[in-house]
């Protein structure tokens, strides 16, 4: 047998069926997420996934590097191009037209023994950066999908970032080599190996940092790569070290790779000419294929489209403004909060009644809380209704109401409050509940409005399967409401007669961080008066008490159970004195 070799033209035919488009990759990521899940996808990130986001390629970086070099140096007039030889520059084999392959050699050769400078243009360049579109998709996948892990070579934020931002899942961020064996495989959130560091933690960019991987991360890493089918984009093979790491691995790990590749133009040819011959020969040998893409946000679109075929995916631009909103909503109750602790002495409202203000015990608490309110371009809800409450009858108050719709008309809070003032005050039940339903319509899962809707349906309309699915909206709106929890559980025992139900609520109402004193005294009277369970009753009706001090009602309340239940008619009275001395409005709600 005569054994021919084949020719150039014949090997570059061979290294072409190494190449698939874009949509055979999206059809091969498909199949083996929806047909595999015990082999998900990792990602390998280079600095090409981060150029969308406004941070420089490491080959745009070097080339920064050189010119300044150059600026320093060249006292011969020379251009950059002439005057940058291996032997000026003192770096074997360079060559101005592969710059990014000698990155690190330039990095060193700028910064030398003055790294902090170099963290400092480093730290400069990613500075303020938002993760771009690419990433919204990212962080869906590592939070919601098998596909949990990135493996990269970058020192940005952005995935960490991007999952702040588009998802609830809080990463495990492995940026320094002494971490790397907390770089799991079993993964319960995603994971990003930060294989050359992080800015902060000495960042490694000196030629001997990124020669060898260290043991901890080989380790690490080819446990990963056992498990999870690589994607690698935006990563050239310039660092050495990872790129050396996955020569070194035995030829079944990984069981292949996909190596996404810039290449606009989408033909084979174009694609391998922007791979170099070592990575061309890693993804021969490991069945892999290159993918020529237009870029990393616009593969991430089309990922995202691919998976949207079979499977019910969110609209990420809809969750994102939801995630904005709420967590406005969730500043503006942190503000309302610390305003209200500082005008009524900590204490919280009950049923969203407000109470005429207690004097304060901390001057700078009540000053700083103002001033928060007041620096605001707009005047905050949680203030209009204060005024309102403090106004003196109740055309005055309703008077500052409609002011306060009208400057903030997309306000729920505010809907909810003049609704509530309807309700209590004016006994406009109709006009009450539009102004229920409006503030529904405006913030669908506002916890507190869904509660109070709920709360208005049992007490107005008598509905009891409406008023039991606004609880129970309310309630997964926001699992630790307390004041839902609390009337849910008292819908249950008055009329569904579930005591088991209406217990099992009670219990969650006063597990709640700082429980109010409505939530402890209602479980405090159903332990009384349906599970004769004086000792337990006994129990939070003192917490209850406990919890606001001041309030004659709690005290009252007390008092009547030591009389009735335990025939203390002594202290008793005693809780009653105190509950006279009290010149605070009490209420018994």
């Amino acid at each position: 047998m005569v054994l021919i070799n084949p020719t150039r033209s014949e090997n570059t035919m061979i290294d072409e069926k190494l190449v698939i488009t874009e949509s055979g990759f999206l059809t091969e990521f498909f199949n083996q997420h929806s047909q595999r899940p015990d082999r998900p996808f990792c990602f390998i990130f280079g600095a090409g996934v981060s150029k969308p986001s406004g941070i420089l390629t490491g080959g745009e970086m070097a080339t920064i590097w050189l010119r300044e070099i150059h600026e320093s140096e060249n006292f011969d007039g020379l251009t950059v191009e002439d005057w940058a030889t291996p032997e000026r520059l003192g770096i074997p084999g360079f060559a101005i037209d592969r710059l990014a392959q000698f990155y690190p050699q330039l990095y060193r050769r700028r910064y030398g023994n003055y790294e902090e400078a170099g963290y400092a243009f480093l730290e400069s360049q990613m500075e303020g950066k938002e993760p771009s579109f690419g990433y919204s998709v990212l962080a869906y996948i590592l939070s919601e999908t098998p596909h949990r892990a990135v493996v990269t070579t970058n020192f940005d934020n952005l995935v960490t970032d991007a999952l702040s931002i588009h998802s609830g899942r809080f990463p495990l961020v492995v940026g320094h080599d002494s971490l790397a064996q907390y770089a799991a495989v079993e993964l319960r959130r995603p994971l990003i190996a930060k294989i050359h560091g992080a800015l902060g933690f000495a960042p490694k960019n000196q030629p001997d940092e990124i020669t060898d991987l260290p043991e901890g991360w080989c380790i690490a890493l080819r446990r990963i790569l056992e498990r999870y089918t690589p994607i690698v984009m935006g990563y050239e093979g310039n660092d050495g070290s990872l790129m050396s790491f996955l020569q070194s691995l035995p030829e079944h790990i990984p069981d292949r790779v996909l190596w996404c590749v810039y290449a606009p133009e989408a033909k084979p040819r174009d694609c391998l000419d922007h791979v170099s011959p070592v990575v061309r020969d890693y993804v021969r040998t490991r069945r892999g294929r290159f993918i020529p893409i237009r870029g990393f946000d616009e593969l991430m679109a089309k990922l995202l489209r691919k998976l949207r075929e079979k499977g019910s995916v969110p609209d990420l631009y809809e969750r994102l403004k939801e995630r904005a909103r709420q967590r406005e909503r969730n500043y503006d109750e942190q503000q309302r909060k610390l305003f209200e602790a500082s005008e009524n002495n900590g204490q919280p409202d009950e049923g969203g009644v407000t109470h005429l203000p207690h004097p304060t015990h901390d001057a700078l608490i009540s000053e700083a809380a103002s001033a928060i309110a007041e620096s605001r371009k707009d005047k905050p809800w949680w203030v209009w209704s204060k005024e309102a409450f403090m106004a003196p009858d109740a055309d005055t108050k309703e008077a500052i109401y409609l002011r306060a719709l009208e400057a903030l008309p997309e306000s729920s809070n505010m809907a909810r409050s003049y609704a509530l003032f309807l309700e209590q005050d004016r006994k406009d039940m109709e006009k009450a509940e539009k102004l229920y339903q409006r503030s529904i319509e405006m913030e669908p899962n506002g916890s507190l409005s869904l509660a109070f809707y709920a709360d208005f349906l049992h007490k107005f309309k008598k509905d009891s399967a409406k008023t039991e699915e606004y609880y129970q909206r309310s309630i997964e709106a926001d699992p630790k409401n307390e004041f839902a929890l609390t009337q849910y559980a008292s819908f249950l025992e008055t009329v569904r007669k579930d005591m088991k139900r209406a217990e099992e609520y009670h219990q969650r109402a006063v597990s709640v961080d700082q429980p109010s004193a409505y939530g402890l005294r209602k479980y405090a009277s159903f332990l009384e008066t349906v599970r004769k369970d004086m000792d337990s009753a006994e129990k939070y009706y003192v917490l209850a008490v406990e919890a606001e001090p001041k309030k004659a009602y709690n005290l009252r309340c007390y008092a009547r159970f030591l009389r009735s239940a335990r025939g203390n008619t002594a202290k008793a009275d005693e809780l009653e004195q105190r509950a006279q001395s009290i010149n605070t409005p009490d209420s018994a709600t």
